[in-house]
């Protein structure tokens, strides 16, 4: 008499085991593709705040817009958008290919090393053109748009991550700096 598992029973835990395995890989999936979306609005909104013409940035600040002025105030400080905007993107783009490596790791695990290969350069592929390339593009196409519909985000972005970024500034990027 064989005293193993049952067979139905086994089956069953395999089921289980699976169940879970693709419920955690599809929350890995949906928070890489959150980290994709917020990687190419901090992307594009660089793109978009720094293509403004002079004669774009006049308009805006003579305007009484809400928009306009939130957005006239980003501009008048350029350095502190762009550290915020930067290290968002850091932020994100970092834990986008952490996540990444989890999946990847995984997948070599159960399906080799070609199936991971595979895996890392689409994860690679897929971030460049979808977080850097057609962000870029189509801001740098619209930035009057782009920069108008970011204005609000941005500005949120610069009060979370300006004390951040204005710390990391002058203790590692300007003593640097220095040395150049």
């Amino acid at each position: 008499a064989r005293h193993d598992v049952p067979r139905p029973a086994a089956e069953a835990a395999v089921a289980r085991m699976l169940a879970q395995q693709a419920y955690h890989t599809m929350g890995h999936v949906a928070a890489m593709l959150l980290l994709l979306a917020g990687s190419a609005f901090f992307s594009g909104s660089e793109t978009a705040f720094f293509n403004l013409t002079r004669r774009q940035i006049k308009l805006i600040n003579e305007s009484k817009s809400r928009v306009h002025r939130l957005l006239s105030q980003l501009l008048k400080k350029p350095g502190p958008l762009l550290d915020s905007l930067l290290l968002g993107s850091m932020a994100f783009n970092v834990l986008f290919f952490t996540l990444a490596s989890v999946l990847v790791f995984r997948v070599e695990a159960y399906w080799g090393v070609t199936a991971a290969t595979g895996l890392a350069l689409l994860t690679f592929v897929t971030f460049v053109l979808l977080a850097d390339i057609l962000p870029k593009s189509m801001a740098y196409g619209n930035s009057w748009l782009v920069s108008k519909v970011s204005a609000l985000p941005a500005y949120l972005v610069v009060r979370v991550l300006g004390p951040v970024a204005f710390i990391a500034r002058f203790s590692i990027v300007v003593p640097f700096m220095r040395l150049f």
